[in-house]
Parts: structure tokens; C-alpha cells; sequence
């Protein structure tokens, strides 16, 4: 493939095009006098997925105009020709991250992604999810709720997602399009229920929590009531026999956790989940105890932040959350005896990891209760400590000690690699500094310090 044949291509596709339009104008009512020229269109978009490989030849296909003829083709009556282009352009944008793209390879892509932007691309790829959506519609019962998978619409998000993704620098006015958002929130109404979970809607939430790591999209999010969509989702887990058997479930869980945790990382996000009696929500998901709870912390560790209202963590008290939390302290992972005591399986080390990350949640959100709270809320507070001998006193002493040596061990590993005369040759005095802290703050140095505090 060379740019004489990107011409060439782009010539036949045109060609193909206009072929196919007049046929469905002169026939609109025998599809059998125009599928002929509809077959060899859909050919004619297949040859462009060769051009993927040569992000050299991007330049010549944007002047060539088959950006503008895809644009055509997205509106094209049949959606499988619609489809087609789709499966076209996820050819051309998408990048495997294991190969090294040189600096014009990655300004060859970058102009590609540019063009799309011009030719409002997402515009009509969001028009197309909700023909898919209508076409699905059509296909259940009057009342329901689609469960099942659509192709199409799986690969809508990837092209979007490769859009997006592919220029965070120029992407702003593509994101702040409500259209976009207003079809992700959609989809997070459509996921009342585990058994509504899909591969299309599991995508759905992982673009909408990369999103949401934006204060803009955070705003653009609550504009459009998104809070009541999310919150709807995670009430799946009010109950304590919720089980997530397939990995579906759990990467949609995840992802709906985290866009949460970003949400109540904006001090709007904070007001609207208050306003929206989530402190209820959470609550009710640690009463169940179930494959949830780790996540339902670490949203409450958001949402209770150093810098939010006073107000908050007065509610959390009223609300009987002391009661309800609290016990999560006693809680600790003890890994089954393994056949071989040199042999950890990843499974027990991943279950290690998550039980350390619920005990930083917690303390976290405990350590802002111990900075906010006042009067008879704190009394409260400090009381729960102070039941059964001071059980929980002392499981905050030996999470201490776990954390301190691990602070120690990685110290001593960090120091005696920053003093390598090779290393302090490789690396400015400013980024030693920062890997250092960066190193010790993996090692757990800030629950340290707030356990301290809380001591």
C-alpha cells in the first residue's frame, strides 16, 4: 500500500458510493436491485483496513477525503454498511501499546485523529449508537430491559474511546459534548440489575470513570443528573448474596466504583451525593458485607475529605455509620494454609493487596472523623474505641506496626538504590526525590502517618 493506491481507493469508494445511493433512489422499494452495489461498498470500505499499518499514509488519505466519505457512509440507511466504516476507522486509530510509535508515526496519528474531530466523527458515531439502540428495542418485550449484546455499538465505544484517548490535549470539545455523556449515563440506567450487565455496558462504565477523572466532566456529569444513574447501579449491592461470578461483573463493578470515587473527588460531586442521600446507600452496602464492601469504603473515604464540609461526617454519626463501620477494623485476611511454604499464589497476594487498600480506606475516612467532628459526635467516636478492653485500640497498634516496617524495609531499599553511583548518574537529584517519596508513600507512609495521628 503507497499513497498512489490510497488514492486509488479513496477514488473506488466514492464511486461505490454514489453507485449505491443512486440504485437505492431508483429501486428504494426492491432492496434485490441495489444489494449488489451495497456488497461491493461494503468491499470497498474493507480494503482501508490494510492502511492501518502505515500511519504514513494517513496524510494522503485525509487529502484524499475518506474521512469526509466515512462521515457519509456513518448516516448510510443500512446500518451493517454504517458498521463497516465503524470497524474501518477502529483500524486507523487504534494502537497497540506494546509497539514503539516514532515521533512522526505519532504526529501521522495525531493528524489523523485532528481530521476526525473536523468531520464530527463522534457526532454521528453517537447517532449510531442509538440507531442500535432503537434496533434493540424493537427486538424485546414492551417493559424490558435489554440484557443481551450488541456488536455494533461494543465497537462504537472502542472508536470512541481510541478518539478520545488518542489527543487528551485538543479532545475538550468532543468531551463536553452532552450527547456523549447524556449516552454513557443511558447506559448506567439500563444496569438496575446484574443480569442487565453487559460487555457494551461494562465499556460504557470503564470510558465514563476515565472520564470522570476530569473536574469538567465531573460538572457536565451531575448537570445531567448522572448521580441518580450511578447510584442506582451500586444499589445492586444493598444485599448480601450479591455474587460476581463472571469477570464481567467484577471489571463493571470496579469501573462503577471508581467513576463514583471520582465524582466525590469534586466538591460538587460530594454536594450532589449528600443531597442524594448516598451516606444511606454506602451504609446499607457495608451492612450486607458482600463483594462490595471494599469499594463501598474507599467511595466513603472520598466522599469524607479532609477538605469537605464539617457536615458530612456529622451526618455519617447520625446516621449510625460508626456502628456500621466500625467492626470493618477487626477484620483481618488470613490466607489458607498453602501446600508449599514457599509457594504464594497471585490469587492470595491480590486478596493480601485488597484487605491492606479496605484498612487504608478506613482509616482514611476515621482520621478525617478525628479532624472534623465535635462535641457529643467525637464522644461517639472516641467510645467506640474504647469498648470491649480497647480491642480496636489495639488492632490500630498492630496496623501501626505492620505499616512501620513496611515504611522501614522500603527506606532502606530506596536509600541503598539512590546511593548507586550508576543511578545518581541516570537521574536528576529532583527525581530521586520524587521517586523516593513516591516509593515510600507505596509502602504505606500516609495511613502511617494518619494512624499516628489517630493514636
Amino acid at each position: 500500500v503507497d499513497e498512489a493506491a490510497v488514492k486509488g481507493m479513496s477514488s473506488k469508494l466514492a464511486k461505490a458510493l454514489i453507485k449505491n445511493q443512486e440504485m437505492r433512489v431508483r429501486f428504494p422499494d426492491q432492496p434485490e436491485k441495489f444489494m449488489d452495489s451495497e456488497t461491493q461498498l461494503v468491499e470497498q470500505i474493507g480494503a482501508f483496513t490494510r492502511v492501518g499499518e502505515h500511519p504514513e499514509l494517513y496524510e494522503a488519505l485525509t487529502s484524499a477525503g475518506v474521512l469526509d466519505t466515512a462521515a457519509q457512509l456513518l448516516s448510510h440507511e443500512n446500518a451493517d454498511v454504517a458498521h463497516e466504516t465503524i470497524k474501518m476507522l477502529i483500524s486507523l486509530t487504534e494502537m497497540d501499546p506494546e509497539d514503539d510509535e516514532s515521533a512522526q508515526e505519532a504526529s501521522n496519528r495525531l493528524s489523523l485523529l485532528k481530521a476526525l474531530y473536523g468531520a464530527d466523527i463522534v457526532s454521528l458515531l453517537i447517532s449510531n449508537y442509538r440507531r442500535c439502540q432503537e434496533d434493540g428495542k424493537e427486538t424485546q418485550d414492551e417493559g424490558e430491559t435489554s440484557g443481551t449484546d450488541n456488536g455494533c455499538m461494543y465497537d462504537i465505544l472502542t472508536l470512541v474511546e481510541n478518539i478520545i484517548s488518542g489527543d487528551p490535549a485538543s479532545v475538550s470539545q468532543v468531551l463536553l459534548n452532552p450527547k456523549l455523556m447524556s449516552l454513557l449515563i443511558d447506559e448506567l440506567k439500563q444496569s438496575r440489575s446484574l443480569k442487565y450487565w453487559t460487555a457494551t455496558r461494562q465499556y460504557a462504565a470503564e470510558i465514563l470513570s476515565a472520564l470522570l477523572m476530569d473536574a469538567e466532566q465531573v460538572r457536565l456529569f451531575l448537570k445531567l443528573d448522572g448521580i441518580d444513574a450511578l447510584l442506582t447501579v451500586c444499589a445492586c449491592f444493598r444485599k448480601a448474596n450479591v455474587a460476581l461470578d463472571e469477570p464481567l461483573h467484577q471489571e463493571m463493578t470496579e469501573n462503577v466504583f471508581d467513576a463514583l470515587a471520582a465524582v466525590l473527588s469534586q466538591p460538587e460531586g460530594r454536594s450532589a451525593f449528600f443531597d442524594a442521600e448516598g451516606i444511606a446507600l454506602l451504609l446499607l452496602i457495608l451492612k450486607a458485607r458482600n463483594v462490595a464492601q471494599r469499594l463501598a469504603l474507599k467511595a466513603l473515604s472520598y466522599f469524607l475529605s479532609i477538605d469537605a464540609p464539617s457536615i458530612y461526617c456529622d451526618q455519617f454519626v447520625q446516621d449510625m455509620g460508626l456502628g456500621v463501620v466500625m467492626p470493618y477494623l477487626l477484620v483481618r485476611y488470613t490466607p489458607k494454609q498453602a501446600s508449599s511454604r514457599s509457594h504464594v499464589s497471585s490469587k492470595q497476594i491480590q486478596k493480601q493487596a485488597e484487605a491492606i487498600e479496605q484498612e487504608d480506606y478506613l482509616i482514611a475516612a476515621l482520621w478525617v472523623m478525628f479532624h472534623k467532628l465535635t462535641g457529643s459526635s467525637l464522644v461517639r467516636l472516641i467510645r467506640k474505641f474504647m469498648e470491649k478492653d480497647g480491642e480496636k485500640i489495639d488492632r490500630l497498634l498492630e496496623m501501626l506496626d505492620v505499616r512501620l516496617r513496611r515504611v522501614d524495609v522500603a527506606h532502606d531499599t530506596l536509600t541503598a538504590q539512590h546511593a548507586s553511583e550508576l543511578y545518581q548518574q541516570s537521574v536528576t537529584a529532583e527525581e530521586r526525590e520524587a521517586l523516593y517519596e513516591s516509593g515510600m508513600l507505596d509502602a504505606g507512609l500516609l495511613s502511617l502517618q494518619q494512624l499516628a495521628y489517630i493514636l
